[in-house]
């Protein structure tokens, strides 16, 4: 009886070990291993051999009353036997007759124990074959990742998701995907296929070793062929992810992805493009030239700018006015500390996202490259965002009576190395430049740099706040690659020196930048949604998030206001609580903030401090810095956009008219709209700057030439 009870205490311990694995990775959080398929079949064969066996023995032993072997030579046969069940050439209907003799001897008074455990045993050899044959399977399919490959491609209803080469990076975000899936219990037949190409082991590298087998770990499926001379999948959804360590290598791919061989498995699929810069614009339009209209029509060709996302979502997580909460100051000081790709997308996106109420925003880079260098490179990404931080430059001009509006920062740079003792000096004196620093960015280029940097500021800040006498907080936001390092760092936030504090927040981590979270922006893609379908409700009815999605500029355009709504939310007053304070009470407190502005703003509320018209100017003017920060120039020249393209704005070169001052307040929007008798007459006088300024303007011109006209076909729509 012994054996039998052992055979049914097995698949327990099975189900223990899943339970038990299951709740440490769910601790593990980040750093979870997930579950293997081989190791699941694997240890599912295991169980399944020793539930066999016991159950077999106790057989062998019942029926070795006649028998001469010895008790050794008994358990040989039982494994043999087993082994014979695994195979499937057992006699099945002499064992289970041998097991109904063998309980009925046993427990004659139960014999609806004997009928069920001759089920379960049943199930068990009709498992055995099938779980064993399937760690064969797995094994092989380990060893040839083309057979996995053309199993993954039979899967219809399985997502595939395409790699363009095995890197760091590739992995990262490949692991996320599948702790992703993980988190939201996602079934594992369910499961995307993650599919490397160009994943090679070369004995001399160590580190293209430790990837290949991290990427199995999971259940990638790594190929040596190029993802252009793959053979692809033709149907279900695909993703195609051209991440390689060089940008070029990405533009060429998708160059090559628009060949007659490829351009078939592009239906219905997604491309996301790893691109810093604008360098992919031309060979994009290009790329949806050659695939034809037919296929580009489904095809979403998304590029994405990893160091711009993680610059977005920094100053999400930790808002630039954070320091300034609970403050009367009229000034935002922000320090950035290096100009190399991260530190020129924190200076960008401080420019925009720094747009507040009656607070001037002033930016100090510090770097040893040359500052005309560093200028020169602005004025190539953002033709017009220095000249609005000159005084009286033309493009600052107002048409409503104002000379011209204030300029959107004052930009200071220093030609010096940060660990000078002149820069640190600076950042300890009391009366300094430095000293008024609200936010300071580290982002050297190294790890070990931008620590030490790090350090030695919070050092030299914390005794200055600890002597100075003044109420100040400061944060210091500093890039640390490693992945482990930034998590660790992060435990603890705050430094307290006497009524002030230092935050530090290390950021740009591997496991972050190339996160789902940073890929596809998802903290902002809900607010996005709803407030690109609101934006758009009276003139795009019926067009989803998503078909809006696949034009990068409106995209764009919603995830920044969305990105900036916490920022309004702080200068309509709704902000008592900074991220210095209490945890528990800042998260309430931060939702606190969004629902009040979310009532003003809709009109549900009304404040005497702050209206809907300073809403709607200030909106105007980051969506201004934005455009800018993005390459977006003016022009007046739309009427001739219009009669050529359509459409008062040129995308494809960066052209937008409605880059102009307006005024603070009042509004004239409903003045335009219900067409006045005082509104048109002074337009048909050319008296416009009597009752418009220069963005009521354009919009009363882009009315009309939509109201007198029927829109026309874009020269490019033509061609086609």
């Amino acid at each position: 009886m012994f054996p039998i009870a052992l055979s049914l205490v097995v698949p327990l311990l099975f189900v223990a070990w899943l339970i038990a694995g299951g709740v440490i990775n769910r601790k593990l959080g980040p750093e979870r291993i997930p579950l293997s398929v081989k190791k699941f079949l694997f240890v599912s064969t295991v169980s399944l051999f020793f539930v066999a066996f016991f159950a077999r023995y106790a057989r062998d032993v019942f029926m070795a009353s006649s028998s001469s072997l010895t008790g050794f030579e008994q358990v040989i046969e039982s494994v043999l036997n087993t082994l014979h069940a695994f195979g499937g050439d057992e006699n099945y209907g002499k064992y289970i007759a041998d097991i109904h003799l063998l309980l009925g001897e046993l427990a004659p008074k139960c014999a609806w124990f004997g009928t069920a455990y001759a089920v379960y045993v049943s199930a068990v050899s009709v498992l055995s074959p099938l779980v064993g044959g399937a760690l064969i399977f797995e094994i092989l399919a380990e060893v040839f990742p083309r057979v996995r490959l053309i199993f993954a491609y039979l899967a219809f209803w399985r997502e595939k998701r395409f790699f363009s080469e095995l890197n760091a990076s590739s992995l990262a975000l490949a692991k996320n995907m599948r702790e992703s899936e993980l988190e939201n219990r996602v079934p594992w037949f369910k499961r995307a296929a993650l599919i490397f190409t160009d994943a090679y082991l070369d004995d001399e590298d160590e580190k293209s070793s430790e990837l290949l087998m991290e990427a199995k770990a999971f259940g990638a499926i790594c190929l040596r062929d190029d993802i252009t001379h793959l053979k692809k999948c033709p149907f279900g959804k695909r993703k195609y992810f051209l991440i390689d360590e060089q940008e070029s290598a990405n533009l060429q791919v998708l160059s090559d992805l628009s060949d007659a061989y490829n351009r078939k498995y592009l239906k219905d699929s997604e491309i996301y493009l790893f691109a810093q810069d604008d360098l992919y614009v031309q060979v994009q339009e290009r790329f949806f030239e050659q695939v034809g209209k037919e296929i580009a029509d489904t095809l979403q060709v998304w590029p994405v700018r990893v160091y711009r996302n993680l610059a977005v979502n920094l100053l999400t997580e930790v808002p630039l006015f954070e320091p300034l909460i609970g403050t009367d100051k009229t000034e935002l000081n922000v320090t950035i500390l290096g100009t190399g790709q991260i530190g020129t997308q924190l200076f960008l996106t401080t420019y925009w996202m720094g747009q507040l109420w009656e607070r001037h925003l002033n930016i100090t880079v510090v770097s040893k490259e040359a500052k005309e260098d560093f200028y020169n490179r602005i004025r190539v990404m953002a033709p017009e965002l220095l000249r609005t931080t000159d005084e009286n430059d033309a493009i600052l001009h107002c048409q409503n009576g104002e000379d011209y509006a204030p300029p959107y920062a004052t930009i200071r740079y220093r030609e010096e190395d940060v660990c000078s003792e002149s820069f640190l000096a600076d950042a300890s004196a009391k009366k300094s430049p430095l000293a008024a620093t609200d936010y300071f960015m580290v982002a050297l280029g190294s790890d070990e740099e931008n620590l030490a940097v790090a350090e030695l500021l919070r050092r030299r800040v914390g005794e200055r706040l600890l002597s100075s006498g003044r109420t100040q907080n400061v944060v210091v936001a500093y890039a640390v690659y490693d992945s482990t390092l930034c998590e660790m760092l992060n435990k603890k936030h705050i430094h307290t020196y006497g009524k002030n504090a230092v935050y530090m927040q290390a950021f740009g981590a591997l496991r972050d930048t190339f996160s789902m979270r940073n890929v596809f922006m998802q903290v902002h893609e809900k607010g996005a949604a709803q407030v690109g379908e609101k934006y758009r409700s009276y003139g795009m009815r019926g067009v989803s998030y998503a078909k809006i999605k696949k034009d990068e500029y409106s995209a764009w355009a919603d995830l920044a206001r969305a990105a900036h709504i916490d920022y309004k939310a702080f200068v309509v007053g709704g902000r008592n609580v900074s991220i210095f304070g209490d945890e528990k009470a800042y998260w309430q407190d931060r939702e606190d903030a969004r629902r009040a502005y979310k009532q003003l703003a809709t009109g549900a509320k009304t404040s005497d401090t702050f209206d809907a018209d300073a809403l709607a100017w200030l909106e105007h003017r980051r969506w201004n810095a934005f455009m800018r920060a993005n390459g977006f120039r003016g022009t007046a020249d739309f009427e001739k956009i219009y009669d050529a393209e359509g459409s008062h704005k040129s995308l494809s070169l960066k052209l937008h008219p409605c880059l102009v001052e307006s005024r603070k307040a009042p509004m004239v929007t409903d003045l335009l709209s219900k067409k006045t008798a005082e509104s048109v007459a002074a337009y048909e006088q050319g008296n416009v700057c009597d009752v418009l300024d220069a963005l009521d303007v354009i919009s009363y011109k882009v009315w009309e030439m939509k109201e007198r006209k029927p829109q026309k076909e874009s020269k490019a729509a033509k061609a086609c």
